[in-house]
């Protein structure tokens, strides 16, 4: 059994290869699937139960994208207490501080990432 932290990256389906945080996940050690979030009930059903549950929300979104997003966290938080579900606002940029902080707080470091803050960029 691997050691790597599982992750769901949950998006709106349109994704950038360059902001892809799947990719910024793998080289902080973490193991991840990214579903958009029609997919995402379906996905979460269909695998081993992940770590963690990041929802990557985009910042200009509509009512119906910002309602799908909000009904499958509280579905998730409501039958799965015990998976964090980090909330990272406007897709397409990397994850922050506090989102890397809450992701090693809540299921520890990845096997491969010692340091625990990402450095502020100059």
């Amino acid at each position: 059994m691997s050691d790597l932290k599982r992750i769901i990256v949950v998006d709106n389906g349109d994704r950038e290869p360059q902001a892809a945080l799947s990719a910024e996940l793998a080289e902080l050690g973490y193991a991840s699937i990214t579903t958009s979030v029609e997919a995402a009930p379906h996905v979460f059903a269909s695998i081993v139960e992940p770590d963690a549950v990041l929802l990557d929300i985009p910042g200009a979104s509509d009512a119906r994208t910002d309602a799908a997003f909000a009904a499958f966290a509280d579905r998730l938080e409501r039958t799965h207490p015990d998976i964090p579900v980090i909330r990272h606002e406007g897709a397409g940029t990397g994850l922050s501080n506090a989102n890397l902080a809450t992701l090693q707080t809540r299921i520890g470091l990845a096997a491969t990432f010692a340091n625990p803050v990402k450095p502020p960029r100059l």
